[in-house]
């Protein structure tokens, strides 16, 4: 298989993977796709240097390392927190067009954006572990593949952010 074969090949199993993870741990659909273009420039590469030998694992570990620098450069040009941008005039037109109660409409957004500031609030390490495995759906080794800790820790980090999302919640009501 050549290279730009390949290269088609892994972006289309991995692009929805990869800007979902970006999304949610960037918080907008605008940085995450910039942020799927620049880990494949980087792939398109890295394939023409020979680098790679897992590339599902290099992906996301090259994802999940784009994403912690844009957001720590983030925080050092700016004393603000980095908040998930509800798409919620999408949500209310959707809502308008099923005909629903508008209490519910609220009371919907209102918990989704409880649960975007709990989630953003994590630790960079247990937010990554909670996101890879409730968003992504990957399961405990290829976490730790991807993010080079034991699988006990991922388990542990897991655990850690469940608990902290749940006490953020509780003390929310």
């Amino acid at each position: 298989m050549n290279n730009q074969t390949a290269f088609r090949t892994h972006l289309m199993s991995n692009k929805d993977k990869l800007f979902r993870y970006a999304r949610y741990t960037l918080g907008d659909a605008a940085d995450a796709e910039d942020a799927i273009q620049e880990v494949f420039v980087r792939l398109w590469n890295a394939m023409e240097s020979g680098r790679i030998d897992n590339c599902g694992h290099w992906l996301m570990r090259t994802m999940h390392n784009y994403c912690v620098d844009l957001l720590r450069k983030r925080r050092r040009t700016s004393d603000r927190n980095v908040a998930l941008r509800e798409d919620s005039d999408d949500a209310a037109m959707a809502w308008s067009a099923h005909g629903a109660d508008p209490s519910a409409e609220m009371d919907c957004r209102s918990l989704g954006t409880r649960i975007d500031r709990a989630v953003h609030g994590l630790p960079e390490t247990l937010r990554s572990v909670f996101l890879m495995y409730e968003v992504n759906g990957l399961k405990y080794r290829e976490i730790a593949a991807h993010l080079c800790l034991p699988i006990n820790s991922v388990k542990v980090h897991l655990l850690r952010a469940r608990r902290m999302l749940q006490e953020e919640l509780k003390h929310e009501n």
